[in-house]
């Protein structure tokens, strides 16, 4: 959401959207922080866009970065996309619940961690899957503000 450099600091991040959990995250100097570490998959779901089962293109972008400093090896520091949680039939309030731990109908993950490695995890078993192509490695880690961009075309 691109307002949000306009809204005051405060805890609700805004009718549009749905934090996991709501006390996890903070709009903050015009950007929304996860401000808790230390439990795993916090999201933010976007509530007024969903994917559907019509042939398109999509593109998500976000600029992301540390709020503070952790071990170069945190195993499961990273930001980034959860698509396909849930499932079409499955009221969006109930998809916006996904979050914390792996489950049926759980979704994609793609994201970046902390060392810079592009993750992609099934987030209906945990299982890290393999890219269909390789990755050339970029000098830029979540340690520094990075923009993150997915596209996705049908094939």
């Amino acid at each position: 959401m691109s307002y949000w450099n306009s809204l005051p600091d405060r805890y609700w991040t805004g009718p549009e959207c749905w934090a996991n959990r709501l006390q996890d995250w903070q709009i903050n100097g015009g950007r929304v922080e996860c401000i808790n570490g230390s439990l795993p998959r916090r999201t933010l779901h976007i509530l007024d866009r969903y994917l559907s089962d019509r042939t398109g293109s999509l593109h998500m972008q976000v600029t992301s970065g540390l709020i503070k400093k952790v071990e170069s090896d945190a195993e499961y520091t990273w930001s980034g996309f959860l698509i396909g949680a849930g499932n079409l039939e499955m009221d969006y309030r109930r998809r916006a619940l996904i979050h914390g731990a792996y489950g049926n109908e759980g979704g994609l993950i793609i994201a970046l961690d902390v060392r810079g490695d592009i993750l992609l995890i099934d987030n209906e078993t945990g299982a890290l899957l393999q890219l269909a192509e390789p990755v050339d490695k970029r000098p830029h880690d979540l340690r520094r503000t990075v923009s993150l961009s997915l596209d996705l075309e049908p094939r």
